[in-house]
């Protein structure tokens, strides 16, 4: 369930970054919709898993520590999915000229590259590079903060560039069950 979630998010991501261009909101109004039920499913089947430690252990070799981590993990993933949402409705509203797109974009760019590099760790339980993705997250927010220091007169780029820079926390705690636990998918 959590491939099927991020399969969906990385295509959301990717008709976000075409928002400038053509509106893609319903489609990416949709997708988050499936995200959340999937989220939902993996949610309940935590839930079940939490009242059931030895069937879930037997069967799926998962601890109640484990589902735990599994459910912060989903958790920010539906988080991470309604900021792009969110971020593809204002991109709709904001006006923002050539290059202040280009620069926004590069934000957005940045953080879509720092969700791959979590999630590549995640599938293969590799902590240095959830370490690396983790080092890189004030970077990321000084660089929002500065585009929104330079741009801050552009109508509604205030809410633009904050819930980019929740994107990035998100992906931050993506990152943080990837190295704080021994949860492996398989």
């Amino acid at each position: 369930l959590l491939r099927k979630v991020d399969v969906i998010l990385r295509a959301m991501i990717e008709d976000c970054e075409k928002m400038f261009v053509e509106d893609n909101y319903d489609s990416i109004a949709l997708r988050d919709s499936d995200v959340n039920r999937l989220v939902f499913l993996i949610f309940r089947t935590v839930e079940f898993g939490m009242g059931n430690a030895s069937f879930m252990l037997k069967k799926h070799n998962l601890t109640s520590q484990q589902l735990l981590h599994l459910w912060w993990f989903a958790f920010n993933m539906e988080s991470t999915a309604d900021e792009v949402k969110r971020i593809a409705r204002y991109m709709k509203q904001v006006k923002l000229d050539k290059k202040q797109q280009e620069a926004f974009l590069k934000l957005l760019n940045g953080a879509k590259e720092k969700y791959s590099g979590v999630m590549k760790a995640f599938y293969n339980h590799d902590e240095d590079l959830a370490h690396a993705m983790l080092e890189s997250k004030e970077e990321v927010i000084r660089a929002c903060e500065v585009f929104y220091q330079e741009n801050k007169k552009v109508e509604n780029l205030g809410v633009l560039v904050e819930r980019l820079k929740s994107i990035i926390s998100g992906v931050h705690n993506l990152a943080r069950v990837v190295y704080q636990s021994d949860f492996t998918p398989q």
